[in-house]
């Protein structure tokens, strides 16, 4: 089970999204990139690929592989399809009540995906929480989950991922969660209307994080609103007749596509 988009850059052939890496996931896939190739970043700690909770160490080998391909290191960042899970954190592992994945967020990035749409709520005990809706369904501390995706970015340095957020709390409160995680120190600060680096200077950067939000108000320069760089096709098909390339939120325009193909 799996909600699955996919990021890219237009509704055509040639942004044809790589079929799920079996994450077991509600498969509504959001693209950011290609994925041609198959999947073997490298471990900082072992110069192989490190695996589920590695030991990182500082002084990482020099990255041949992007994202798992040789051919996506020169491609810039809105050239490549992103492998994307809706609702990302809620899963059946965790005890989710209707959960949208199978498998927790570290187990889906191993499993090959490289986006994450998360919502972020506060819980009835005020903590800020990442929550689908009623935080009584589950509930997973945001903390926490940043921590996972900063111990995977550890671990693998040939990997660029993103976030989508759905934001119900102050962006105050989810800047705390990245400081207090570890995670930003991976985030990329990109000017709206700037051509976007390629994955080889992300890497060469350690800016391998791009953070997303659907928050127009925000004033972060890593904290970027999705529709100044992305334009996505409707997310309500209730039958395969109905998924369609029209634009829904944002304008083609944008070098950005979430392609949501989901039922």
């Amino acid at each position: 089970m799996a909600l699955v988009s996919v990021f890219a850059g237009a509704c055509s052939p040639a942004a044809t999204p790589a079929p799920d890496a079996g994450s077991g996931s509600d498969a509504s896939a959001d693209a950011f990139s290609y994925a041609d190739a198959p999947r073997a970043d490298v471990g900082r700690d072992t110069g192989t690929d490190a695996g589920p909770r590695c030991e990182p160490v500082d002084g990482g080998p020099s990255i041949d592989l992007c994202n798992g391909a040789v051919e996506l290191c020169d491609r810039p960042f809105d050239e490549v399809a992103y492998l994307t899970t809706h609702n990302a954190m809620s899963n059946a592992e965790d005890h989710f009540i209707l959960p949208n994945q199978t498998f927790p967020i570290y187990r889906q990035l191993e499993d090959g995906v490289h986006g994450l749409m998360l919502d972020v709520h506060e819980a009835a005990d005020g903590a800020v929480s990442l929550c689908h809706g009623d935080c009584r369904f589950g509930q997973h501390l945001l903390v926490d989950g940043l921590g996972d995706i900063r111990q995977f970015l550890d671990c693998h340095p040939g990997e660029v991922l993103t976030i989508i957020f759905e934001s119900y709390v102050p962006e105050s409160a989810i800047e705390q969660g990245f400081v207090d995680s570890g995670l930003i120190r991976y985030v990329r600060a990109q000017p709206p209307g700037e051509p976007w680096p390629t994955l080889r200077e992300l890497i060469a950067a350690d800016e391998r994080l791009v953070v997303f939000t659907a928050d127009s108000a925000r004033t972060l320069p890593w904290h970027l609103y999705t529709y100044d760089y992305a334009w996505e096709n409707p997310y309500h098909a209730e039958t395969p007749a109905e998924l369609s390339c029209a634009q829904d939120r944002g304008t083609r325009a944008r070098s950005l596509w979430v392609f949501n193909h989901f039922l």
